[in-house]
């Protein structure tokens, strides 16, 4: 067995169990980033004015795998692998406009679901153990990541906005978030590990 963290621009956690002689098994993990609670200030429509709002977002980019290794020359393996990122949300509310000495509430609020994300695929990889219990390895992956599914719901009072709000309209018309679609992926990993 050894535990490996990874070392690149998005670092994870790997725990691997040796199977046989050549096959390994066991799962990743990363955390994502951190869930975000700001309030954020924007141009108000009108002159001289501002926009606050509350923005919240869960953690993002949190991710779950499992992991297979096959030794088949020496340091040399390939893998398979099978991934989980999982959803998260963002959320908008409490506005207020701001316009010289006047605060005025807007009746408001965006929420926004990302849905989990899966993902497969294949590498190729080198690993190394040095001094019999010092793992350092690389790993070239190519995968494919599926849809993510967007959801966006709008919570407003119409009397107060004598009809649609301004931000609701500019979104549906030019700023839509849309599903975000398969696509395949590269990617390439340094670690170093503890064999146990």
């Amino acid at each position: 067995m050894y535990f490996a963290p990874t070392a690149f621009s998005k670092s994870s956690i790997n725990l691997l169990q040796s199977i046989s002689n050549n096959l390994y098994f066991g799962f990743s993990y990363r955390t994502g980033e951190q869930p975000i609670q700001k309030h954020e200030i924007m141009p108000g429509i009108y002159e001289d004015s501002v926009d606050i709002q509350e923005f919240k977002r869960t953690r993002m980019n949190e991710y779950f795998g499992l992991r297979t290794q096959y030794f088949f020359f020496g340091n040399i393996y390939g893998s398979i692998n099978f991934g989980l990122n999982k959803a998260y949300k963002e959320e908008q509310k409490n506005q207020f406009l701001v316009q010289g000495n006047n605060i005025d509430f807007k009746p408001y609020q965006k929420v926004t679901t990302f849905s989990d994300r899966y993902s497969a695929s294949l590498g190729i990889g080198y690993r190394k153990e040095v001094f019999d219990f010092f793992i350092i390895g690389t790993e070239f992956e190519y995968g494919i990541l599926s849809t993510r599914r967007v959801n966006e719901h709008y919570s407003f009072n119409p009397q107060y906005f004598y009809g649609l709000p301004d931000n609701y309209v500019t979104e549906q018309v030019y700023l839509r978030e849309k599903n975000q679609p398969s696509r395949d992926y590269i990617s390439v990993s340094l670690y170093a590990g503890i064999a146990l």
